[in-house]
């Protein structure tokens, strides 16, 4: 035990073992992370071969309607406009409008895009909303909460809302209107003033990828260090 001890430094062989590990454990999430984008970007490719769907028409389970591209006519509440905050596009902060539209299925929340924000924090960019005829296209959006978000609002005294996160079960408070368990991002408009900032993928499939050769590249030369370190020890 003691020989062993002396030639096989027990300590630097833990640490080596659990770094090696832990990178290895990285690199397979990375991959992991991979194929569910690729898995999503096949679903939505097909969704959009499918063509628009009705919201009569959507899935009751939330993760087979996401994405789902949407055509609907509705009656649109201008009065009730929502801004969600802190929104970058383009490396410009600015906001994402939201609006309530009254349909066949009840009130639904559209993601009208990003309009940029005004020189001062205190007041609110003017939205101008599209003339769409009651007419409406876009996709299907399941919003999640950011656990780090502690609150919605940061503005709830009156209209336009404005809040730090889509939180349909305190805007449904807030409005007084009971909206669906979705969003709807509408299409890119050029002549709207608004620009589409929905994004089903954030980062591609192939850039995990890379960061998965990264990983393991990181783990193989970690080994390798101490399969060096070890030599030499013994040598001495």
């Amino acid at each position: 035990m003691f020989v062993f001890n002396k030639r096989i430094p027990i300590i630097a062989t833990l640490v080596a073992f659990v770094a090696v590990v832990i990178m290895l454990r990285l690199g397979f999430w990375q991959l992991d992370r991979m194929d569910v984008k690729q898995i999503r970007l096949a679903s939505l490719n097909q969704k959009l071969e499918s063509g628009n769907a009705s919201l009569v028409s959507l899935s009751d389970d939330l993760k087979q309607a996401a994405d789902t591209p949407v055509a609907f006519v509705g009656n649109p509440d201008l009065e009730r406009l929502i801004y969600l905050d802190n929104r970058i596009v383009g490396g410009a902060v600015g906001y994402e409008v939201l609006m309530p539209v009254e349909t066949n299925i009840g009130w639904v929340l559209v993601n009208l895009g990003w309009i940029q924000a005004s020189g001062s924090r205190s007041t609110l960019p003017e939205a101008v909303v599209p003339n769409t005829g009651g007419e409406f296209v876009g996709n299907v959006v399941i919003p999640t909460l950011n656990p780090m978000v502690k609150e919605t609002a940061v503005k709830s005294d009156g209209f336009p809302l404005l809040i730090q996160q889509v939180d349909l079960e305190k805007l449904t408070e807030l409005t007084g209107l009971a909206l669906q368990p979705f969003i709807i991002a509408l299409r890119a408009d050029p002549t709207s003033g608004f620009k589409n900032n929905w994004r089903p993928v954030v980062m591609p499939p192939e850039k995990h990828f890379g960061y998965a050769l990264q990983w393991f590249g990181l783990a193989i030369t970690a080994l390798v260090i101490y399969l060096i370190a070890l030599f030499k020890r013994k040598s001495h």
